[in-house]
């Protein structure tokens, strides 16, 4: 039986509260209706004013291949005050890894890896630290 969404995430406290998400959406049979509204209840879950939030993970969309489905999902994190950060091709000629955030500060950059057939994704965020 295929799955519409596979989902874990961790959450670190210190002087701010990140919560990270990494899901994993199947190619095969799985529903963008029922895929984007398992989002947004995660979201709706973790969402919390002053709470960083970083969900990441393989949601197999191209936002060229699949318009429609990449503006369902950008919709929904968009509607939580978060954005995407990767703009270049995570698999092959596609873009379907993404890092998604509320951390204004936040960047990605793409890099080739020769044990994986996704590239790695590494996300950099400036915090202000406490003295």
């Amino acid at each position: 039986m295929e799955r519409k969404l596979e989902i874990c995430g961790i959450s670190m406290k210190k002087s701010n509260s990140t919560i990270i998400p990494n899901c994993y959406r199947s190619p095969n049979n799985s529903s963008i209706v029922v895929f984007c509204s398992r989002i947004n209840d995660v979201l709706d879950y973790v969402y919390q004013p002053g709470v960083n939030i970083i969900l990441c993970g393989d949601f197999n969309i191209d936002p060229f291949r699949d318009k429609d489905s990449f503006l369902k999902i950008s919709n929904i994190v968009e509607s939580y005050q978060m954005r995407n950060t990767v703009y270049e091709k995570t698999r092959d000629k596609y873009t379907i890894d993404y890092i998604f955030t509320n951390i204004l500060s936040g960047s990605s950059e793409v890099m080739e890896v020769h044990y994986s057939d996704h590239n790695a994704i590494l996300f950099t965020a400036q915090h202000d630290v406490p003295p």
